[in-house]
């Protein structure tokens, strides 16, 4: 049996700015329903902002931060189910 792990850098990040291509080049962070930073930008990973990290001192850390809860992008759930 052959198992292959696939790791796509930035995809969840990559599928927002795909579905807000105004999005390209802004520090933007993905969050779950806990508001706990689960995906970011490389923008955002310039200003410190960290996965796992929570909203609040997200935004502190990068004030210019665009914010968006995980479950408003398209195509989420086909891509959870495949994974899952």
């Amino acid at each position: 049996m052959s198992v292959v792990c696939w790791h796509t850098p930035n995809f969840l990040v990559g599928l927002a700015v795909r579905d807000q291509p105004a999005l390209a080049g802004r520090p933007l962070a993905l969050f779950d329903a806990h508001d706990t930073v689960c995906a970011l930008s490389h923008e955002a990973r310039a200003s410190q902002v960290t996965v796992g990290m929570s909203k609040p001192k997200a935004q502190r850390r990068c004030p210019d931060l665009v914010t968006m809860i995980l479950r408003k992008i398209r195509h989420i759930s086909v891509i959870t189910t495949k994974m899952g």
